[in-house]
């Protein structure tokens, strides 16, 4: 346990090379990409500073989501839509675009990891896929389309832009799913 802001506990775990941060009610996660522990030690105290204040507040899942989304797009503003997608069901999306028309193929893209998929009308190849990520450019002005696995049927999906360096909006974007995990 380490002793966060005022008196509470924080307790912190590594999960898929994420550092993890839960504040002891476990109304409140925060976390930070992580190569080792090591270095997971060295972001610790980054991390504790994040969101002290939201820590004991009751927030819904709607809530959760789309605080994660701003505190996201703030970090990375490169990824500018940002979606939770559960039993290829949309939960939640930003309103600059709608992936309800293809949300099953989001959802299928890590298990079958398919050369190139349409999202939007808009052809996306295949450029890293693996159990708990999607990975997938278009030419010219299409973006990326970046999907994390939150846990069970749920993921995060997100849009960046064409000038984004998608392996490095993927981690982001993973962090997103790790801070989501549990929740839904």
């Amino acid at each position: 346990m380490v002793s966060g802001a005022g008196e509470e506990d924080w307790r912190v775990t590594i999960v898929r090379h994420h550092l993890c941060v839960h504040c002891e009610n476990d109304k409140a996660l925060s976390l930070s990409c992580a190569a080792s522990s090591a270095d997971a030690q060295s972001l610790l105290s980054h991390i504790l500073l994040v969101d002290v204040v939201g820590a004991v507040t009751e927030m819904t899942a709607t809530d959760r989501i789309g605080d994660l989304w701003m505190k996201l797009y703030s970090y990375n503003p490169k990824i500018q839509a940002f979606a939770v997608i559960k039993d290829s069901q949309v939960v939640w999306q930003t309103s600059n675009w709608d992936l309800v028309p293809d949300a099953e193929v989001i959802a299928q893209a890590c298990k079958n990891a398919p050369p190139r998929i349409v999202v939007g009308g808009i052809e996306y190849t295949r450029i890293y896929s693996d159990d708990t990520s999607f990975i997938a450019s278009a030419e010219g002005e299409g973006g990326h389309i970046l999907v994390s696995l939150v846990d069970g049927a749920t993921w995060v999906v997100g849009w960046a832009t064409p000038d984004a360096v998608p392996e490095l909006a993927q981690i982001d974007l993973g962090m997103a799913a790790v801070a989501l995990a549990g929740t839904m």
